[in-house]
């Protein structure tokens, strides 16, 4: 993403793009001095660990927010990562580069890009919020994740094989009784 911003800012655009990281971890040092030793210290700002309201605050700013774009790295090429799915409950659209279990390739608030080492589009992504921005972004992105992410729905398939279950047992008594 840092590189994509790069990339992007190469081109002296007209638009600026700002990128928030929030969080620790071991790469963020790294992250830190390629940020610097690009001259992007103005376009990617460092948040370190967020919770409760000022966590809030910044999903209620973002336009886009960025999912895990690194699996490739494990060997990963499908995943269900727990921040994709906040995303959608907040209504943040968001960018993967792997197949989510959870979300069609043709989600509409999902934009994938390419699982390897390239510089991240920044201009595609520009695109892609041009596309939705006047959509119901967060009632429709809101709605999917009840319906499809919630506990509830997760849990649906398993709640009906145990009644299913239950039902055939019971039935089996009575024929037996």
């Amino acid at each position: 993403m840092i590189k994509g911003l790069f990339e992007y800012y190469k081109t002296d655009p007209s638009i600026n793009v700002y990128f928030h990281i929030v969080g620790a971890g071991a790469e963020l040092e790294n992250l830190k001095k390629l940020t610097e030793s690009l001259g992007l210290s103005e376009f990617v700002i460092f948040h370190g660990p967020k919770h409760g309201e000022e966590l809030d605050r910044l999903f209620d700013e973002a336009h886009v927010a960025i999912g895990s774009l690194g699996n490739h790295r494990k060997g990963l090429r499908v995943s269900a990562d727990l921040k994709t799915r906040e995303y959608c409950a907040r209504g943040i659209p968001f960018v993967i580069s792997y197949d989510d279990v959870d979300f069609p390739d043709d989600f509409p608030y999902m934009l994938k890009v390419p699982a390897d080492e390239s510089p991240v589009d920044i201009e595609q992504i520009l695109q892609f919020y041009e596309r939705i921005k006047d959509r119901h972004i967060v009632k429709e992105m809101r709605d999917y994740a009840e319906k499809n992410l919630s506990w509830e729905a997760k849990l649906k398939p398993v709640i009906d094989e145990i009644n299913r279950l239950l039902a055939e047992r019971d039935k089996g008594k009575r024929d037996r009784g």
